[in-house]
């Protein structure tokens, strides 16, 4: 298959759209996870481990199922 095809092919296509848009709800959960306990605690050490412990889980789990 030849690389110029692999665009024309509809479930490659929707595979890269959903993983795109999947990065960018994960990327929104972080921010806006943090933000919410910053809101309600007015702490940002608080947030800072919310976010710590958000990305640690990312880090700890992933490497086992790339």
């Amino acid at each position: 298959m030849k690389k110029q095809e692999i665009y024309h092919n509809y479930n490659y296509i929707y595979l890269l759209i959903s993983n795109i848009i999947n990065r960018c709800e994960d990327s929104l959960d972080t921010i806006l996870f943090t933000w919410l306990v910053y809101s309600i605690t007015n702490q940002a050490g608080w947030s800072a481990i919310i976010f710590g412990v958000n990305q640690a889980a990312s880090v700890i789990i992933q490497p086992f199922f790339n």
